[in-house]
């Protein structure tokens, strides 16, 4: 791993910088046909860029090989969805089109099932029936991400980030699919004319492409927040007019950083959010759910392709869990389950575990994260969402976090959460964590409380349905 906190800090900055600001190197134009194709792509050199520094800055990593194993996982974000649904606008004349394209969130459908003024439209098979997916135009050959491409691997040239070749072939790929995804939103926006777009998400492919499109065509466009958000500078930004968030915390994240600035924001709670009704009684003692020592792991993402500062590495997943199977070693009466994300590297944890010989007391799990919580007395929980929905079942949480900047959420500062931020640190918070005396109990169930309301508050369907409908068009 990289060191230097203070120089990991500004070379962070640095590559967001270069990612944001790359064709300014050589004074290439990334705006064609009136979008700005340097905020689309911005996506797909998160990582590269990053890696690119963090391979220049220690060349003995081995991420190149890790990478090499999962290069072309993640195709959802460049590959176009050309659609064969049966929508015609004669059916629903009378209705206002909403469109949300590739993912159709269950709040969104099940918020305007009841109100004939509004329908939902899609371009995928996935959620809603034949009638309400579009037939996809056809669209005219168009060469112009070749320039596209060309200006970028030159900027970054000039620049001095040498992309590895594997990083140059995906990047030719991605631009190539995102330019086509871009001129299928373009065309299907202007075919069907919805009153309104809502996205999963406005700062990435393919979703931030509607977007612009959208906002070319004079269409209102919508998005509500889906995460805490876990990422310095890279998850700054918005795009869309009208923005839903979860609490008055994200919104003043985004008033701050945020260089674009949407007509409306909206504070409609999470979706996350667990009732107190549903959750672990709160008067209950949190450290004796039983008599068994059982740690819950919850993972962040730690393949290359979602590490994306420099001071990101692939490695911080297993030297968090090496150092909890330590702890195990010395105590045989210790039990763990692990919640890798999604996007994790599971096979290196699997590996790791066998090369202690614990596989007996290690537990790897997709249920539910409420249903593991109940399990484990304390949980150990990286940068993340999940680890903030955990303090709706008042456990005692370790925060860990072994990237070489600070954490963004600041469980450890609010005292809601052991810290764990560096070998040692997590060592003495593993050998404390079952033995807190009741006041610091009490302290930190008191803290987590507060915590999760401010980040996971009650969330409204009806007023982010009622946020969409007073801003279509």
């Amino acid at each position: 791993m990289l060191h230097r906190v203070h120089g990991m800090r500004n070379l962070d900055e640095k590559a967001y910088d270069i990612v944001c600001n790359w064709y300014k190197a050589t004074g290439f134009n990334p705006v064609y046909n009136g979008i700005d194709y340097s905020l689309i792509i911005r996506f797909y050199l998160w990582d590269k860029v990053g890696r690119a520094l963090r391979l220049y800055h220690d060349n003995t990593s081995k991420e190149t090989i890790t990478y090499k194993k999962d290069l072309f996982r993640y195709s959802f974000y460049h590959t176009p969805i050309v659609s064969n649904g049966k929508f015609k606008k004669s059916f629903w004349n009378k209705s206002k089109i909403i469109y949300s394209p590739f993912i159709v969130p269950d709040y969104l459908e099940n918020g305007f099932k009841v109100n004939r003024k509004f329908k939902l439209l899609t371009n995928t098979n996935n959620y809603l029936s034949k009638k309400r997916q579009i037939r996809s135009p056809k669209i005219q050959e168009d060469y112009w991400y070749k320039d596209l491409t060309k200006a970028l691997l030159k900027s970054l040239e000039e620049l001095e980030v040498h992309l590895i070749s594997e990083d140059i072939l995906l990047l030719e790929k991605q631009i190539l699919g995102t330019f086509k995804i871009t001129l299928l939103a373009l065309t299907e926006l202007e075919k069907y004319r919805p009153h309104g777009v809502f996205v999963y998400s406005d700062n990435h492919p393919p979703f931030i492409n509607y977007v612009l499109a959208a906002k070319k065509l004079g269409i209102p466009t919508f998005t509500y927040q889906h995460g805490l958000d876990c990422e310095h500078y890279y998850l700054d930004d918005c795009f869309a007019d009208f923005v839903a968030v979860w609490s008055e915390n994200r919104k003043n994240r985004y008033v701050k950083d945020s260089l674009f600035q949407p007509k409306k924001y909206e504070i409609v709670g999470s979706v996350k959010h667990v009732s107190r009704s549903n959750r672990i009684d709160e008067d209950k003692n949190i450290n004796a759910t039983d008599d068994t020592k059982t740690l819950l792991f919850i993972t962040r993402p730690h393949h290359p392709i979602k590490c994306y500062s420099p001071s990101r590495s692939f490695l911080e997943g297993t030297e968090i869990l090496k150092v909890i199977l330590q702890f195990m070693e010395l105590n045989k009466d210790v039990n763990l389950i692990v919640k890798p994300h999604p996007s994790d590297l599971v096979f290196n944890y699997k590996d790791l575990v066998n090369d202690f010989g614990e596989h007996d007391r290690v537990t790897f799990s997709k249920a539910s994260l409420s249903s593991l919580i109940k399990k484990a007395r304390v949980v150990i929980t990286e940068d993340s969402t999940a680890g903030v929905e955990t303090m709706g079942f008042n456990r005692i949480v370790i925060h860990t976090h072994f990237a070489n900047t600070r954490p963004v959420l600041p469980l450890v500062q609010r005292k809601c959460a052991l810290s764990g931020y560096n070998i040692e640190d997590l060592r003495k918070s593993l050998e404390k964590c079952f033995y807190l005396d009741d006041e610091e109990i009490k302290t930190m169930s008191k803290n987590q409380d507060c915590f999760y309301s401010e980040y996971i508050p009650e969330f409204s369907k009806e007023k982010l349905i009622n946020f969409v409908e007073q801003n279509i068009l």
